[in-house]
């Protein structure tokens, strides 16, 4: 194939429409956003003040990073582009490579949320919004299961 202009042109357009289409959505939702939309996804229900939810969204993703920095750095860049995909294309399309650590993002986050927060104490309470209280960290709390004292 020959390469005129006009079709060097037309490559040169597609590629940076392209790069556009993946760049956008990581300038306009944060990494924090990333958190809260999960959050609000899972609990529609979720009773917090924005700035809870951003001081929980904070500290997980300090602690997050912590372990595997690069590696779960791409994660969350990954997480954010896929986060502005339709629920049903990223389940189709993805392959299990990808869904694994997005699923393991999910899992962690919720960990950190229900241990980490009031919710289990006050989600039934209506009048009640959810706090943040730590980040759990078992080497520093030791076990942090609530129903652990019923175990014998």
């Amino acid at each position: 194939m020959k390469l005129v202009r006009r079709s060097f042109l037309t490559l040169a357009g597609v590629t940076i429409l392209g790069t556009a289409a993946i760049g956008l959505p990581l300038t306009w939702r944060s990494e924090r956003d990333l958190v809260e939309a999960l959050l609000r996804k899972h609990l529609p229900d979720l009773r917090m003040e924005k700035d809870q939810i951003d001081d929980f969204a904070a500290d997980f993703l300090e602690s997050y990073k912590l372990k595997g920095r690069q590696r779960r750095e791409r994660i969350l860049v990954g997480a954010r582009v896929l986060q502005t995909l339709p629920d049903g294309v990223t389940q189709v399309v993805l392959p299990g490579a990808i869904r694994t650590p997005l699923a393991r993002l999910e899992r962690e986050l919720f960990h950190a949320f229900f241990l980490g927060t009031d919710f289990l104490e006050v989600y039934q309470d209506t009048s009640t919004t959810v706090s943040y209280l730590f980040i759990p960290d078992p080497y520093d709390v030791g076990c942090s299961n609530m129903l652990a004292q019923f175990d014998e």
